[in-house]
């Protein structure tokens, strides 16, 4: 189950390791590889959908949004654990990017990159859809 603390249906996670999809915009990678000695690639962080244009971090400011037909809610920023270490290409663990990400991106004890969402409807997403925005999280939350 969802943490029922974020659950608005009681959704049930299958192959995914606490939420069903996780987003990531590409200037937030972006803006942590500017603060790293090598850059490192999406697929540390396996996202769901990566996203286009915005400034780093954007995606916190998400509340609901499409992308295609699909409605979705962001529910809560992504706690990363050590995973995010270890190079997918070459299975090489290091103490990057999470060191770095500590130094700038820690909340009440938690390295956060990324949001976990939940889909509010079904439908079809094809590479490229628009994410179109339906309203954002206020600032104080």
């Amino acid at each position: 189950m969802v943490d029922p603390r974020y659950a608005s249906n009681n959704e049930v996670v299958s192959f995914a390791d606490g939420y069903p999809c996780l987003l990531i915009g590409q200037s937030s990678l972006d803006g942590l590889n500017e603060k790293l000695q090598s850059s490192i690639k999406m697929d540390r962080f396996r996202p769901n959908f990566v996203f286009t244009g915005g400034t780093p971090h954007i995606e916190d400011r998400f509340n609901t949004f499409y992308i295609g037909e699909t409605l979705f809610s962001a529910v809560k920023p992504c706690s990363r654990c050590v995973l995010i270490t270890i190079d997918q290409q070459t299975g090489e663990k290091g103490q990057e990017p999470l060191r770095t990400l500590a130094g700038y991106r820690t909340i009440n004890k938690k390295i956060l990159f990324g949001q976990n969402l939940l889909h509010q409807s079904s439908g079809i997403i094809s590479v490229g859809d628009e994410l179109k925005i339906v309203d954002w999280r206020i600032e104080d939350q």
